[in-house]
């Protein structure tokens, strides 16, 4: 609830939350850099050998020292079961979308203490899109080994591989902002438009628990992705005289390497008659990443209404020849961290944090002008805070304010060739908790504010002297964002369950000198509403599961130059059918946008950027468990 995804140009994802995007993605509470590069990666990833994902709302800077006030997403693996079990499933679904998986968990002695879970899972994938297409086969397992009745260790290997004709760069608009009003099966791309892209990981846990109260866990990841990318992609607002655009020409290889390790001792104790928490770690990240990027734009001038796919390849050398960017970088995190959970009182909680952080960013680029752009970033032994109260107003309602420091490096630079100061900043935030139905169903109301300052504004007074014969900056930018959260999720009745959310969120720039008074994240709406309901029925039907829901927001808008495009507001309903074959075999029919909105998903630019949702879809699913 509250997340925004954005379509990235780039083939994946961007995730916002509170306003800001969300960079830092943990693999069972291990932080990992993800957004170093936006062009190699945009959380792209299988989602078969995930069991849950994780979301924390707001500053985590507790969690991995710098960062924007976003929150953090931890992705959980899954694990190998107690007991054995086999589940298989096929899919099938509009636009010729198939798939299928086997997942298969194992004890392998006879004492239980060794187990064994593996799963692959194949897709074939074509699109509303014309000519789009993709294929992957994801591959997972792991072992959970005992090694005595206080400690454990798990390892774990996922494999995934996509191969297929991608649609990149979207769709333009009219160089007035107006909507081109294309079919939504539009492809502005080449037939030769082609990628392939693996990433690998290694996983590593091993737990030592001392007695009841104290427990010790190390917990290590590394991530492997290469992507290798050849495609032409729109790129040229359309003259509403001339109804005439361009096709950019891209061949882009990227190697990233991401790796992360935490050690946490966690406890309870016992003082001043009351019993506490304590929690106390280091963690270390990394990632380096080889990057090679080639472009020619106007490759193809064609017009907006006579467009074919069937445009002559350019070789890799010619497009080089044209533009080419060599990047090289590495990121080094590593910090130490504290929280105190301090029973001040029977009702009344302190939970008190600290993390000391050092930063380590480098950089180098070089381009076929020629020219090197180095950028090298340094923060060593920086201090973030974090404190919070929790007062316990009965059994089943608690009430919370809380602050945490904000910190952020960034790589512009002012005219005097230094790197601007950090962004710091501070996150507010104040709720209530609670059960309701006797704890069946679960509620939460949050009210926040975030505040950031040291923000890169564009200096005009500095004149074009800067990298890329642009401006300067100036560390004087100001943002605020503040709203609210609501959710209910649970079960209403025994066959009744329901999970709404409610998000309210208004962003502003409260010091720039362009922007001063105008929304920071367009793209954020202020009003996001998700709900999603199901129910079995009673008596002879109770084998039948119905379900629906809608994702409403609020208009967005995009101010681009001196052009204003506004996205309007949209309602996506969606709904289900699941019938209980028998006690192995369920069959499910689901129904996406179920009225057929036509509406844009995405609006990044003028030349391109811009997707629409999903027509009206369906996919029926066979599931079988034994």
């Amino acid at each position: 609830q509250g997340i925004v995804v954005q379509q990235s140009g780039q083939g994946g994802k961007y995730i916002l939350s509170r306003g800001f995007e969300l960079g830092t993605v943990q693999y069972d509470g291990v932080p990992l850099i993800r957004d170093m590069y936006g062009r190699a990666n945009n959380y792209l990833s299988a989602m078969s050998y995930i069991d849950r994902v994780e979301v924390l709302r707001g500053a985590a800077g507790l969690l991995q020292g710098e960062g924007t006030p976003s929150g953090a997403v931890n992705i959980v693996r899954k694990r190998p079961l107690k007991h054995n079990a086999f589940s298989v499933e096929a899919r099938a679904g509009s636009w010729d979308r198939y798939g299928g998986q086997l997942d298969i968990s194992r004890v392998l002695n006879d004492e239980g203490t060794l187990r064994g879970r593996a799963l692959i899972e194949y897709q074939d994938q074509h699109s509303f899109t014309d000519y789009v297409n993709q294929r992957g086969v994801n591959f997972y397992t792991t072992l959970d080994y005992d090694v005595t009745s206080a400690t454990s260790v798990n390892v774990g290997f996922s494999s995934e591989e996509i191969k297929g004709r991608p649609f990149m760069n979207g769709i333009p608009s009219y160089s007035t902002g107006e909507d081109l009003k294309l079919p939504r099966s539009t492809y502005f791309g080449a037939d030769w438009n082609r990628r392939k892209s693996t990433n690998k990981g290694i996983y590593l846990d091993v737990s030592h628990q001392f007695s009841d109260d104290w427990k010790l866990k190390v917990s290590g990841v590394h991530i492997k992705e290469e992507h290798n990318f050849k495609f032409a992609g729109v790129n040229g607002a359309v003259d509403p005289s001339l109804m005439t655009s361009a096709n950019i020409a891209i061949r882009q290889l990227s190697d990233i390497e991401t790796s992360g390790i935490d050690a946490n001792l966690s406890g309870s104790f016992s003082a001043l008659g009351h019993t506490h928490e304590i929690v106390t770690g280091a963690n270390y990240a990394r990632a380096r990443i080889n990057h090679l990027f080639g472009y020619k734009y106007n490759y193809n001038i064609f017009n907006i209404n006579d467009f074919n796919p069937a445009i002559s390849e350019p070789t890799d050398s010619e497009i080089f020849a044209a533009n080419r960017e060599d990047g090289e970088g590495e990121n080094r995190q590593y910090g130490l961290y504290s929280v105190l959970r301090w029973q001040l009182a029977e009702p009344l909680k302190l939970v008190a944090g600290m993390r000391a952080s050092w930063f380590d960013y480098d950089w180098t680029t070089i381009y076929s002008s020629p020219s090197v752009s180095v950028t090298s970033l340094r923060e060593h032994g920086k201090v973030t805070p974090y404190a919070g109260l929790i007062y316990e107003i009965n059994p089943q309602w608690s009430a919370y304010i809380s602050y945490a420091d904000i910190f952020e490096p960034q790589s512009s630079r002012n005219a005097a060739g230094e790197v601007l100061k950090p962004i710091i900043g501070a996150n507010y935030e104040a709720g209530l908790k609670g059960e309701l139905a006797g704890g069946k169903i679960n509620t939460s109301l949050a009210m926040f504010r975030i505040n950031q300052k040291n923000r890169a504004q564009v200096d005009y007074s500095s004149g074009s002297t800067c990298s890329n014969n642009y401006y300067c900056y100036t560390d004087t930018g100001e943002v605020r964002s503040q709203g609210f959260e609501a959710e209910l999720s649970g079960e209403v009745t025994k066959n009744w369950s329901i999970v709404a959310g409610y998000t309210f969120t208004r962003t502003e720039y409260i010091k720039d000198v362009s922007n001063q008074g105008a929304s920071f994240s367009m793209e954020t709406p202020k009003h996001l509403l998700r709900l999603w309901t199901t129910y079995r029925l009673p008596g002879a039907w109770h084998k039948i599961t119905l379900g629906g829901g809608v994702d409403a927001q609020s208009a967005t808008y995009d101010q681009i130059g001196n052009v204003h495009v506004e996205l309007e507001g949209r309602a996506v309903w969606s709904a289900m059918l699941k019938y209980d074959i028998n006690r192995n075999w369920t069959a499910a029919l689901n129904v996406q946008n179920v009225f057929d909105k036509r509406y844009y998903d995405t609006v990044a630019a003028l030349v391109n950027g811009s997707y629409y949702g999903d027509p009206r879809n369906v996919m029926l699913t066979l599931r079988g468990s034994f």
